[in-house]
């Protein structure tokens, strides 16, 4: 996940893409593939992870984390994969 690091843009735009990762995660879950659906949430908690090691903040990348990390937290509550 380099690539978060490189600019505060980039960094906003990977915690983004962590949220189609959760969508794409309930439609494998739908569709009954629970691994599917493992990975590409844990793949949205290392989005997270790698953003909480970076310098590449801003206000677009603070917002995309609270974003991730709120809906991360729903889908935990709700029991979903």
């Amino acid at each position: 996940m380099t690539h978060i690091a490189r600019t505060p843009a980039l960094a906003a735009l990977a915690l983004h893409r962590g949220q189609l990762l959760l969508a794409e995660s309930r439609i494998a879950a739908r569709r009954g593939d629970s691994a599917q659906a493992h990975d590409l949430r844990e793949r949205s908690l290392a989005l997270v992870a790698s953003f909480r090691t970076t310098s590449a903040v801003s206000d677009a990348a603070r917002l995309a984390l609270r974003l991730l990390e709120r809906e991360l937290s729903r889908m935990t509550r709700s029991h979903e994969p």
